[in-house]
């Protein structure tokens, strides 16, 4: 009988192998809604094997552990967390038998903190009406003016030299929720992706998968050009453009568009499958960095088109990513996809492939409140830390605050 369980216990750990990380939560969340708590241990062991940076997956698999009574496992893979700077709910039932212990409550102490402690090394740089739902920004060396896109309402704002506000593209027919910018200053071009999105207000259902990227004078706002992609990509997100003037467009659905400098016609870059969710991207040398929402940062030979996901050091939180930026040897990225939301920067070890230690460099600002991408302009990282995106989330537009900007010297 002994050697029968055996077999079965190998064969399910074999078939668990067997599965993608989406089939494995599927079956972990399976197990658990039946209480077959030995199973969801198992899925989410063999899950967290696979994805030992998922910050929810390995808080799931601590929850896993506590309800299978191994409690100082538990206990040690909330401090693995911790580790990571990311705050874990643990109010959740499933460390309920865990709750008298004295490790637990040390952990619990120090995971307040890590909720509650601010790091911070940025400043406000300057603060935008409390009427918007931000999302992108950039900056025009040329007029140091800077750009920043609003889901709602429908437009983009120009801040000038010295801090005015003003509607440079205002909303529009097929002008939907303003997503990513990108300015290229030697064509005086501000590229904008644009989509069909809730938070901008009511749509027609005829226009629930519109997508496009719109092209305006840098310096009047009128529109050049608006392209449609190709089939495949519907979703159009965050922009980058390359230093020859080579256009970047993610879809985050995973794909990324690419238009040549003069192009009038967005071509497939990669294909949905090889990136979770692209986000933001940046350039630097013969690479594109692409932030991959579900993983960490995805890394495209922009010559091969060949796709790597970048190692990361172990203790970085490989989620939620949003936008990306580089300068000097750093890639600086807007972590929103983690409690508490962060914004860090990953140094590129030589050759650029992967990274080799990591900073945060602001964290639980009292003003911060759902932060989404930034920009190098000059010698600052320049960031949007209070898009408020949960406001409408929420239903709670009657809540919205002046939108800060930081920056950080680089």
């Amino acid at each position: 009988m002994r050697r029968a369980l055996a077999a079965a216990a190998l064969f399910f750990a074999f078939s668990l192998v067997a599965q993608t990380p989406q089939q494995l939560y599927q079956t972990a969340k399976a197990a658990y809604d039946k209480k077959d708590y030995p199973a969801y241990l198992a899925a989410m062991q063999t899950l967290v094997r696979l994805r030992p940076q998922h910050p929810l997956i390995r808080q799931n698999y601590a929850g896993a552990l506590a309800l299978n009574g191994r409690a100082e496992e538990s206990v040690a893979e909330i401090r693995k967390l911790i580790a990571m700077s990311v705050a874990t709910d643990l109010s959740d039932h499933d460390f309920d038998a865990l709750r008298s212990r004295d490790d637990f409550r040390d952990v619990e102490r120090i995971n307040a903190q890590v909720k509650r402690d601010p790091v911070s090394h940025a400043s406000i740089r300057f603060r935008l009406p409390n009427d918007l739902l931000t999302e992108s920004i950039a900056f025009d060396p040329r007029t140091k003016s800077f750009f920043v896109s609003a889901n709602h309402p429908r437009k983009i704002i120009r801040i000038d030299t010295r801090g005015r506000v003003s509607d440079f593209v205002k909303p529009m027919d097929n002008f939907w929720g303003a997503n990513g910018l990108a300015v290229d200053a030697k064509r005086r071009l501000l590229w904008a992706s644009s989509r069909a999105f809730i938070r901008g207000g009511e749509i027609d259902k005829t226009h629930e998968h519109d997508t496009a990227v719109w092209a305006f004078d840098l310096d009047t706002g009128a529109v050049v050009k608006r392209l449609i992609p190709p089939p495949g990509a519907d979703a159009l997100d965050d922009l980058t453009l390359a230093p020859d003037g080579t256009l970047y467009v993610s879809d985050s659905q995973g794909a990324v568009l690419t238009l040549p400098p003069g192009g009038n016609e967005l071509q497939l870059f990669v294909p949905r499958g090889k990136i979770r969710s692209s986000q933001g991207e940046t350039v630097h040398g013969k690479y594109l960095y692409v932030a991959d929402y579900g993983g960490g940062v995805a890394v495209i030979d922009r010559e091969t088109r060949d796709v790597t996901h970048m190692p990361l050091p172990d203790n970085f939180p490989a989620f939620g990513i949003d936008g990306l930026a580089y300068a000097n040897g750093w890639l600086f990225g807007v972590q929103n996809g983690v409690e508490p939301n962060r914004v860090i920067k990953l140094h590129l070890a030589p050759g650029g492939l992967s990274a080799d230690r990591w900073e945060i460099v602001e964290m639980n600002h009292p003003l911060m409140d759902e932060p989404t991408i930034g920009t190098i302009a000059g010698d600052e990282y320049v960031f949007l830390a209070a898009s408020q995106g949960n406001k409408f989330d929420e239903k709670k537009l009657d809540q919205l605050h002046e939108s800060i900007v930081m920056r950080v010297k680089l």
